[in-house]
């Protein structure tokens, strides 16, 4: 019974210290006099000690001030708000640069007042946990170079403390496809005692409409999993970052985290890859023809890749750009390959494939040269044969189109080889062999076929 009396004791300690720590805190920030300096026409302001907000392509490059507030372990911002603001102080006839983009044409110049708010915070809780205040005490207004600007701001700070941590939110798999259920386990730790938490999980996809994944009501104990399942059904495909939100009974947010899902998986492949022509002269243009057929779930954007190599070396590389293509649609890609460069009688690879969501589907390959290959065949006396017993091959029915044969290679599949356009042969062992006549063209292209002899017993 006393052990019983001294739990609901220190549990009841712990939320009067909750309670304590939850009540506003005030936080002052004296921003340091902002210095003009004048550039030709252009009037540069900045605040010793502070940063220039340049972030937005044809906004007034204007200075803003950060406060940082250390935060005990366990503490967590629930809200700032502007208490009051004074030290003001005017000026005008400013002209003040605006941001503009690295690359591409200049961004229109804002004529609104800028910034249109007066501070923003932020609070990171790994490793040295801080509050986070940006203040923006210049305000500029560009139609008329007016200037408004605030020394002293008062802020109001709301704290909750919590010993129950979330540490991870784990789902099952990394992507899947649309329809899918998908599990996720939200991995917590308390440090105190049990506590009633309201868990939210919630899915975003680039700043859309969230997806509601649920809520749960549990009490955590030391070490507790919490799972989540998502229905996917109906939910539009992409990179989702799903957030898991903890908040105590009064509504103040405890902890959360995250991990991110693709719903619709990416895949793609080569239907065709054709060269024209196969057979060409030095000087020739090649066209190459890529057709890829979107065989995922979600839509691809990437880029067609062409390349031509000879052996193993790389001779040249074309790409377009792959514009957004949906689940089950193709598109055909055409380039052209100049051989002004090429080899004579050198044998060149076209392999073709496309690029997207950092991988590439599988390449497809063809050859093509400015010699004709030769076409390889060859007779046989007959195709079995007795230990010892000669068999006579005739390799007279090769040909090459564009040229002549000029060396004619054998092989008995029993370390045995001859040459010319006829030959004889004999095994000494029983089994089945693979020979293989090999034919060599006036420009050193190659041409190959085989049949198979069986050798019996005598």
């Amino acid at each position: 019974m006393r052990a019983t009396r001294k739990n609901v004791a220190v549990a009841c300690l712990v939320l009067c210290i909750g309670w304590c720590l939850a009540q506003p805190a005030t936080v002052t920030v004296m921003v340091p006099d902002y210095v003009v300096e004048r550039v030709g026409n252009v009037d540069h302001v900045s605040i010793p000690g502070g940063l220039m907000l340049v972030e937005e392509d044809g906004r007034p490059v204007v200075p803003y001030f950060i406060r940082k507030v250390e935060l005990p372990a366990g503490w967590r911002v629930q809200d700032v708000g502007l208490k009051n603001r004074t030290g003001t102080k005017t000026d005008s006839g400013l002209s003040l640069p605006t941001v503009q983009p690295d690359f591409g044409p200049a961004s229109p110049a804002l004529k609104q007042p800028f910034p249109n708010k007066e501070f923003a915070w932020s609070a990171r809780y790994e490793k040295s946990p801080a509050l986070h205040i940006f203040v923006y005490p210049f305000r500029y207004e560009p139609a008329t170079g007016r200037a408004q600007f605030y020394k002293n701001h008062e802020f109001e700070v709301r704290y909750a403390r919590s010993a129950v941590r979330l540490k991870s939110v784990l789902p099952d798999r990394a992507a899947c496809e649309p329809g899918d259920t998908v599990r996720l386990e939200a991995v917590f730790e308390n440090t105190g005692p049990a506590q009633q938490v309201s868990a939210t999980a919630v899915a975003r996809r680039n700043g859309s409409k969230p997806v509601d994944v649920g809520s749960r009501d549990v009490s955590i104990g030391r070490s507790d999993t919490l799972p989540f399942v998502w229905h996917t059904q109906g939910v539009a495909t992409g990179v989702y970052d799903v957030e898991v939100v903890v908040r105590d009974p009064e509504g103040n947010e405890l902890d959360r985290n995250g991990t991110t899902l693709r719903i619709g998986i990416p895949r793609g492949e080569v239907t065709a890859l054709r060269v024209e022509p196969e057979v060409f002269r030095v000087g020739d243009d090649i066209k190459l023809t890529l057709e890829f057929k979107n065989t995922g779930s979600c839509d691809l954007v990437g880029t067609a890749v062409f390349l031509v190599m000879k052996g193993d070396e790389p001779v040249d590389e074309l790409r377009e750009e792959v514009a957004r293509t949906k689940p089950g649609a193709s598109r055909t890609f055409r380039k052209t390959w100049k051989s002004a460069g090429a080899e004579k009688s050198a044998v060149y690879l076209a392999a073709g494939y496309v690029e997207y969501e950092g991988t590439a589907c599988e390449p497809a390959r063809v050859m093509f040269s400015t010699n004709r290959m030769p076409v390889a065949s060859f007779t046989v006396a007959r195709d079995t044969a007795a230990v010892g017993d000669p068999v006579e091959f005739d390799a007279s029915a090769s040909k090459d189109g564009d040229g002549s044969i000029v060396e004619y290679r054998w092989e008995f599949g029993d370390g045995g080889r001859a040459p010319g356009a006829t030959a004889r042969h004999a095994w000494m062992q029983v089994g089945e062999f693979v020979v293989r006549l090999s034919v060599v063209d006036n420009e050193d292209g190659t041409g190959t076929v085989t049949k198979v002899v069986v050798v019996e017993e005598q």
